[in-house]
């Protein structure tokens, strides 16, 4: 998701670190079947819970005492140990981080469950790393039938992480962390459902590698991360089904034998969701690096893209507001730096459907599949991209369009406007450089290309022709260099 999508390099280890502790087991007890139901638990229902979670996750997590489950009263309880999860175990080994979740089987096909005892606090340190989870608690209840929770709740109040990245130390801290999952019934055997992941306080310190000073770090903190998922109408039972189907293929002799089925179920499963929409938000972020401290109120992305259908269809927005930097150590000038950015960009009229069904054609070669969809996706020549971005600073401002349809001819249209001319051409002029002159040139260029507006704006129509080399700028027409001319 983008530049902003992975604050530092560190989200997945604080999400593997402590989400994987807290939900490990809450994720294997996905595969629970019904036939558990019971009005207590029983060794009979415990053997029939590992054997269903086997099918997904092998048995290696049972022979390495990661998981245990064991019938207790009304139901199970699944025991994770976090220590035992590493290929390679540290010497001295490190402390057994367990957590214990009480599963309950339910008449109606539902799973209930909570973590047991006191809220979890823990460190697990050990091969150069140090992970500290505190108060850390989940609870919810699980729709065996459909394959997802009906709700899930949580969490931990803080996250500690210490580590070597790329043989430099790096340390990671939070506020209280929280995940949410929900989902709910849909038309035709389908599901919706909805995830939400929240962070508030991070602190990342990650040591400079452009100094020799070994006390120079870098510090990137963000008062509030939001990510979040919705699935539309997904058949969430069938994609389970079909994982299932895949695992038990575990020879080469079996995949070739089932390769037509294989291809058969996925596509049984199509358009495998109506619509995903994936979005994450970074509030109130700072990064400090040797001296200079970058700040910016708010960074925002939503994804969405729809089922693999005929008419398929893929847009992001971005948004950035609040940019500063402090101090100016390059003496830029104040109304140069852009403040505040929106893009949008849109894939419309994409065969998703033909697509997926190229590349499961294609099983043999991933490669070989994406290039032929591609191929297809040319050729069609249905599908249309368009952009929209606007940039605003305190001496200027720039909105623009673009669309092209994606075919072999590659042509396009777009449209751009801009005010402050002036001002900006004034903070060019300040600029401590010896590209400054460049910088005016090609200012003074693209005004002489502009056409005025009656709220005295500059504005440039543009029209490409790839295939044809050539560009048009409100009417007048340029040659544009063909490949490895003009290079030395």
């Amino acid at each position: 998701m983008g530049c902003m999508s992975d604050p530092g390099r560190f989200r997945l280890p604080a999400v593997s670190g402590a989400l994987g502790l807290v939900l490990g087991g809450l994720a294997l007890s996905w595969t629970a079947p019904p036939a558990a139901s019971a009005t207590e638990g029983t060794a009979e229902g415990a053997r029939e819970l590992q054997a269903s979670i086997e099918q997904y996750f092998g048995q290696e997590i049972f022979e390495k005492g990661i998981l245990t489950i064991a019938p207790r009263g009304d139901g199970y309880d699944f025991v994770i140990h976090r220590n035992r999860i590493a290929a390679k175990q540290p010497d001295p080994p490190a402390p057994d981080l367990q957590m214990t979740f009480h599963v309950v089987p339910e008449a109606d096909g539902t799973y209930a469950f909570k973590s047991e005892g006191d809220p979890f606090t823990g460190s697990d340190a050990g091969g150069g790393s140090m992970q500290s989870l505190q108060n850390c608690q989940a609870h919810g209840v699980f729709d065996a039938r459909a394959r997802y929770f009906a709700s899930l709740d949580a969490g931990c109040d803080r996250i500690a992480l210490k580590g070597q990245l790329e043989s430099e130390p790096f340390s990671v801290d939070t506020g209280k962390i929280s995940f949410h999952m929900s989902g709910k019934p849909a038309a035709n055997g389908a599901s919706d459902i909805d995830m939400a992941f929240d962070v508030p306080d991070l602190v990342t310190v990650v040591p400079n590698k452009d100094t020799p000073d070994p006390k120079d770090f870098s510090r990137f903190t963000v008062g509030h991360i939001h990510y979040g998922i919705h699935l539309d109408a997904v058949h969430y039972a069938g994609l389970f089904d079909f994982y299932r189907f895949a695992l038990s293929l575990d020879t080469v002799a079996k995949a070739q034998a089932a390769d037509s089925e294989l291809r058969d179920r996925f596509k049984a499963i199509l358009p495998v969701w109506n619509g995903l929409q994936v979005e994450a938000a970074y509030d109130a972020v700072r990064v400090e690096s040797t001296g200079v401290t970058v700040l910016l109120d708010h960074y925002g992305e939503r994804h969405a893209l729809s089922g693999m259908v005929k008419d398929g269809h893929y847009s992001l927005d971005v948004t950035l507001a609040g940019f500063a930097l402090a101090p100016n150590r390059k003496s830029l000038p104040a109304g140069i730096l852009p403040s505040g950015l929106g893009l949008r960009f849109d894939v419309t009229g994409v065969d998703l459907e033909r697509i997926a069904n190229t590349m499961l054609d294609n099983p043999g070669s991933s490669d070989a599949g994406l290039q032929s969809a591609l191929v297809d996706l040319l050729i069609d020549g249905k599908a249309v991209f368009s952009a929209d971005a606007s940039v605003t600073a305190p001496d200027y401002a720039v909105i623009g369009k673009a669309r092209a349809p994606i075919n072999l001819r590659m042509q396009g249209t777009g449209s751009f406007s801009a005010s402050g001319y002036d001002a900006i051409s004034a903070d060019i002029s300040q600029l401590k450089s010896e590209d400054v002159a460049g910088y005016a040139l090609i200012l003074a260029f693209l005004k002489g290309l502009a056409r005025g507006t009656p709220d005295g704006h500059l504005a440039w129509d543009v029209a490409f022709d790839l295939v044809a080399r050539k560009i048009t700028v409100n009417g007048q027409s340029f040659d544009l260099p063909e490949k490895g001319k003009g290079e030395e």
